[in-house]
């Protein structure tokens, strides 16, 4: 009884009902104090004057009230900054309704109002599973968690989020959390208008939040007149957990996942395994499993062979449960193309994982990053790169590999005008200048190259990748005695953690041994080196790409 008592004093709050009780006090206060003098002077009969503005007043009170109530329902940071009037009169919302797109939504993250900032995982990841229910109706576009996490803290104004983002509806709202109850309010707008399109609070226990989620994406997808198939919400609601804690070790998974660093991801797996220990038969945390463990094996940071079988293993599981999740076939394409380099059976697997979830933009950017440019269909790849753009325009991750890309088919120039806005934009995403040096090299800039490696190997904390990269470019440069010791560096990291031998073959083809270095990338096929899939296309192979060695790497990798 008490719970339910704070719980509606605290509604009360939120929708500032209690601000509106006390501000109608101080005015019925005024009004009677003024109308002492006044009605005095009006009226024949001022006490019988006096009465029936008191009685108005009372009764007007309760009224009040329930304006305040139905009227005040958004979560207070999202508070609107633009006049609905001003903006009909200036033609701003009619400009709108021409410009943005109607078939595009952004869920903005969701308020942690538990009163921990703890919390935050958990309302993060009630935004991800949002985004990630609505990213599966057909015609909708649904924008990625990377582009609408920079309004976390500093939301702003929904117009103006909208106009930004070129999407027609905006959701947002806020998770409450305490003990096993989850209050979730959820709003849906029209940014053309500026208008409420459907707002609700929901009071669940744990156990019923793949429910809400079910119902919080049926009211969206009603809200902007599309239409969720029975098959897809029966979907959604299969794919959950009745196990609380279940769920909640998965968020915490999640939200060290989003991190994409090696040691959160692998702390991340760590959580998804705790997770089906609790329900075994929790298909997202099978899903989420394999792509952890994909990314693991694509960044190089566990040998593939220790990695890619779980992930794939996971990929099965999830898939075994719902058939029609498109988050696990994604990470199972990709491994049918990176690891077991069968390109024949990779390709169909990605384009069903995005007929299934069109929104997913991880989807388009492996089919696009990890088949369709490694097999050299660049046209192909640029398709889907700007589809996954489209979902996430704000993912520096995805930036890059649009100029990785143009680098790939040897449009250096093109590639180094793609990457350069994104190194001022993200100037400490490494990856980015570890692209930009290999344009540089290939520019013969040798000064610009070392620059701009040195640059990702100190972003990216000495990481394998960016080292070989920088030995290649000193290499390239006529320093082959800074080569030597970045490739011994190398040699002694790999005995104690994995280090591709791609990556040991690329320093020792800019040294000029070319015995050597092929040999190495025959050591890469016995393990089945993800990086080998750059064979085909990446220029710093040309120097050996005639020789019938690697011909017949290529071969092993299906790629000849």
């Amino acid at each position: 009884m008490i719970d339910r008592v704070t719980s509606l004093i605290e509604e009360l709050k939120r929708r500032k009902v209690i601000r509106a009780a006390g501000a109608y006090l101080v005015i019925a206060w005024v009004a009677l104090q003024v109308g002492e003098t006044v009605f005095d002077l009006v009226f024949a009969d001022p006490e019988a004057a006096r009465r029936l503005v008191l009685i108005a007043l009372v009764l007007g009170f309760p009224v009040a009230m329930v304006v305040a109530w139905v009227f005040d329902v958004s979560p207070p940071q999202f508070k609107k900054e633009v006049d609905s009037a001003e903006a009909r009169a200036d033609g701003t919302l009619e400009a709108l309704s021409r410009h943005l797109r109607r078939d595009s939504v952004a869920v903005l993250p969701f308020a942690n109002l538990s009163g921990d900032p703890e919390n935050s995982y958990f309302s993060d990841g009630i935004t991800d599973d949002i985004i990630t229910s609505i990213a599966h109706i057909r015609g909708l576009r649904v924008l990625s968690r990377t582009s609408v996490a920079q309004y976390k803290d500093d939301p702003g104004s929904v117009t103006d989020i909208a106009v930004q983002l070129n999407v027609a509806t905006v959701v947002l709202g806020s998770v409450r959390r305490s003990g096993s109850r989850v209050r979730i309010v959820a709003e849906v707008v029209d940014a053309t208008q500026d208008l409420h399109l459907w707002s609700d609070t929901y009071d669940r226990e744990l156990e019923d939040i793949f429910k809400v989620q079910s119902e919080v994406a049926q009211r969206i997808a009603d809200a902007v007149a599309r239409e969720l198939p029975a098959t897809d919400r029966k979907r959604i609601e299969s794919r959950g957990t009745t196990d609380p804690e279940a769920y909640d070790l998965y968020l915490r998974g999640r939200h060290l996942w989003n991190h994409r660093t090696e040691s959160a991801t692998s702390e991340g797996v760590r959580y998804f395994q705790r997770a089906l220990e609790h329900d075994p038969d929790f298909a997202l945390a099978h899903a989420a499993m394999a792509e952890a463990q994909t990314v693991l094996g694509l960044y190089g940071a566990y040998a593939p062979q220790d990695v890619m079988p779980a992930a794939k293993q996971a990929a099965d599981a999830a898939l075994s449960i719902d058939p029609t999740l498109g988050e696990a076939l994604a990470a199972k394409a990709c491994i049918a193309g990176v690891f077991d380099w069968d390109w024949s059976a990779a390709e169909p697997a990605f384009q069903e994982a995005i007929a299934l979830a069109p929104s997913y933009a991880t989807a388009h950017q492996w089919y696009a990053l990890n088949l369709l440019a490694p097999l050299g269909r660049f046209a192909d790849a640029c398709v889907e790169m700007d589809l996954a753009s489209e979902l996430d325009p704000n993912s520096a991750a995805i930036r890059v590999s649009q100029g990785v890309i143009a680098l790939y088919s040897r449009h250096y120039e093109v590639a180094v005008e793609a990457l350069r806005p994104v190194s001022e934009a993200y100037p400490r995403f490494g990856l980015t200048h570890y692209f930009l040096g290999q344009c540089h090299e290939q520019l013969g800039q040798v000064e610009a190259a070392i620059a701009a490696h040195s640059r990702a190997v100190e972003l990216t904390e000495d990481s394998s990748e960016t080292l070989a990269a920088l030995a290649n470019a000193h290499a390239g440069g006529g320093r082959d005695e800074d080569a030597e010791v970045i490739l011994g560096r190398l040699r002694t990291r790999s005995k104690g953690r994995y280090v591709s031998h791609v990556l040991l073959a690329q320093v020792l083809i800019g040294l000029g041994r070319e015995g050597d270095a092929l040999a190495e990338l025959e050591q890469a096929v016995e393990e089945r080196a993800t990086d080998l899939i750059w064979l085909a296309v990446r220029p710093s192979y040309d120097p050996i790409r005639d020789t019938p060695r690697f011909k017949a790497i290529l071969a092993d990798v299906g790629l000849s």
